[in-house]
């Protein structure tokens, strides 16, 4: 029996590729996932909800990687990375020999030198945002990406599973959290749903995937009994990854390197960790 892939992947797991560049979940990850749609094996389902999120933490990942990476010319390091304790002798010695025009000369080209790094650090940046987000385009975009706009059912349905605290509400979660972060995975999850049904009364025979390090998905290293159960009302089969190079091993049989699987299982413990 023939049944057509879906696949969802979370925000955690897009801006992992597109800006953290973990081994194995990078951009090359996502092409390969392109590849995919563009040979007609799989299909891309992604709630609009789930969309903005990733442009949002996308802009926030690199802006905060650009803020990170700036060199701080005043800093003891930046000035001299080689720099030791000297005695006082060194230090009159120094003295003597720059006079206050020297010193504010070298100052100046310091500074000079360590803004035009940084003017080339952030444009390097901007440059790694933009083929990200050109990247991550022609996969919404793309002819076999299904683009699920919020319905009001899905909404009520979604705030209904939160309020019930079933998956992938965090039932562990602290006290402070938003109620609109609680909800929206519970929102998102509920359009998807939404989708497969439309999709199985159209006599599609599905297989689901999803792939996210969202923890409030899985039990152990399966699907949470909760989730499994909203999803076989619409899908005769059904599988979680918590990683894209655990994905792309098992469902498109690519290559995972051992420095690949050893960095998810690393990203597995601390999902039971959390």
């Amino acid at each position: 029996m023939y049944m057509s892939k879906y696949l969802f992947i979370d925000t955690n797991v897009y801006t992992a590729c597109a800006a953290e560049e973990l081994q194995g979940s990078d951009l090359n990850a996502l092409k390969k996932i392109k590849t995919e749609l563009d040979g007609g094996r799989i299909c891309l389902l992604v709630p609009e909800p789930i969309r903005v999120e990733v442009e949002k933490k996308i802009r926030v990942t690199f802006k905060k990687l650009g803020k990170d990476a700036q060199l701080d010319p005043t800093s003891e390091k930046s000035n001299n990375p080689n720099k030791v304790n000297s005695n006082t002798a060194q230090k009159d010695e120094k003295e003597n020999l720059f006079d206050k025009g020297k010193k504010q000369k070298i100052k100046v080209i310091r500074e000079n030198a360590f803004k035009k790094m940084n003017e080339e650090i952030m444009s390097s940046l901007e440059k790694e945002e933009q083929q990200a987000n050109t990247l991550l385009e022609s996969l919404f975009q793309h002819k076999n990406c299904t683009k699920i706009p919020l319905s009001g059912d899905a909404l009520l349905s979604g705030m209904k599973r939160a309020a019930l605290l079933q998956r992938p509400s965090p039932v562990d979660a602290k006290p402070d959290m938003p109620h609109y972060i609680k909800d929206m995975d519970c929102i998102s999850f509920e359009m998807i749903c939404e989708e497969l049904s439309r999709l199985k009364k159209n006599n599609n025979t599905i297989e689901f995937l999803i792939c996210t390090t969202d923890s409030d998905y899985f039990e152990g290293e399966d699907l949470h009994p909760q989730i499994l159960g909203s999803l076989r009302s619409y899908t005769e089969k059904q599988t979680g990854y918590k990683t894209m190079p655990e994905l792309l091993e098992k469902e498109f049989s690519a290559s995972v390197t051992p420095k690949q699987k050893e960095v998810f299982n690393a990203i597995q413990e601390d999902i039971q960790l959390s």
